[in-house]
C-alpha cells in the first residue's frame, strides 16, 4: 500500500529520495526533459519556458532556452551551459539522437532538434555539452510551435509548427523532415486532421454523429484546435500517434506511417 501523503507544505516521496540537486541558474524548466548517455557521460537537457537570466559561465544576462547538466554523479550535478534562444519565449521542447544511430550522423557525436519560442526549429550539435553549436534551421517564421518527436534510427522527424503564411486553418500542424544527416535537414510534407489543409472547407469535418465518415469528429463539427505531439512507433509497428486539441476537443489519430511518408 502507498503511504499516506503528508501535509500541504510537506514533502511526500514514495520509492524513491533525492540525491542532488542543481538550480538551474534559476531558469524556469519546462516539459520534454532528455538524459543522454554521451561517452559514459549522462547529460541532462533541460527546456526552459523562457525569460532572462544572468549566466554565471558567461558573466552575460541570457534568454533562457536549453540547459545542458552534466548528472554522472547524481548527488553533484554540474551545469554546463546554456544555449539561448533568440526570442525571450524560451524553448520548452527537444529531441536527442546520438549520431552512431542516425544512418548519416557522424559518429560519436550527438544532435539536438529544438524550438526558438514559436518562430523556428533548429538543430545543434551537442557533442562537447559545454560548447554546443547550431548546425541547421530547419525552418523559420512561425508564430507556433509545440512537441517534436525523432526517430534516431531512421533520422525521420516530426514537429509542430504553424506560420500565417502556410495555409493551413488551424492553429498548429506538423512538418516532417529526413534528418538522417542533421547538418541537412531534407523537407518531406505538411500533415494535419481533414478540413484543416489549405483549400479545404472546414465544414467538411462534420460530428461522426451527424455524418459518419473519414472526415468526422466525434463531439466537433469543425476541426478542432491543432496538433499537440506526435509519437511514432517506428518503422516495425508502422504507426504514428498523434494527439489534437489536448486542452480543447481532444482527438487522437493513429496513421499509418508509410503512407504518412510516402503516400
Amino acid at each position: 500500500d502507498l503511504p499516506p501523503p503528508k501535509g500541504f507544505d510537506q514533502e511526500s516521496i514514495w520509492n524513491m529520495k533525492v540525491v542532488g540537486f542543481n538550480d538551474d541558474q534559476g531558469r524556469p524548466s519546462s516539459d520534454d526533459g532528455w538524459i543522454e548517455n554521451q561517452n559514459g557521460r549522462h547529460i541532462v537537457y533541460m527546456p526552459s519556458t523562457g525569460g532572462s537570466k544572468l549566466n554565471p559561465l558567461t558573466g552575460k544576462v541570457e534568454n533562457s532556452g536549453t540547459s545542458l547538466i552534466d548528472a554522472t554523479d547524481p548527488s553533484h550535478p554540474v551545469y554546463l551551459s546554456n544555449i539561448p534562444t533568440e526570442t525571450t519565449e524560451g524553448a520548452a521542447h527537444l529531441a536527442v539522437c546520438a549520431g552512431n544511430t542516425l544512418p548519416n550522423g557522424l559518429k560519436n557525436h550527438w544532435y539536438m532538434i529544438r524550438h526558438d519560442g514559436p518562430t523556428n526549429w533548429e538543430v545543434w550539435d551537442t557533442t562537447d555539452p559545454a560548447k554546443p553549436v547550431r548546425i541547421a534551421v530547419m525552418i523559420r517564421g512561425g508564430n507556433a510551435t509545440h512537441h517534436a518527436w525523432w526517430e534516431c534510427d531512421t533520422g525521420i522527424a516530426y514537429a509542430v509548427f504553424q506560420s500565417t503564411t502556410d495555409g493551413w486553418d488551424t492553429n498548429q500542424h506538423i512538418y516532417i523532415w529526413d534528418l538522417s544527416n542533421p547538418a541537412a535537414p531534407k523537407f518531406i510534407r505538411q500533415f494535419g486532421l481533414p478540413g484543416q489543409q489549405p483549400g479545404a472547407d472546414p465544414s467538411t469535418a462534420q460530428s461522426c454523429t451527424n455524418a459518419p465518415g473519414p472526415n468526422c469528429y466525434e463531439g466537433v463539427t469543425n476541426p478542432p484546435t491543432g496538433a499537440h505531439d506526435i509519437y511514432s512507433a517506428g518503422e516495425t509497428k508502422n504507426r504514428v500517434y498523434i494527439g489534437y486539441g489536448s486542452s480543447s476537443d481532444g482527438i487522437a489519430q493513429i496513421v499509418d506511417r508509410q503512407k504518412l511518408l510516402t503516400g
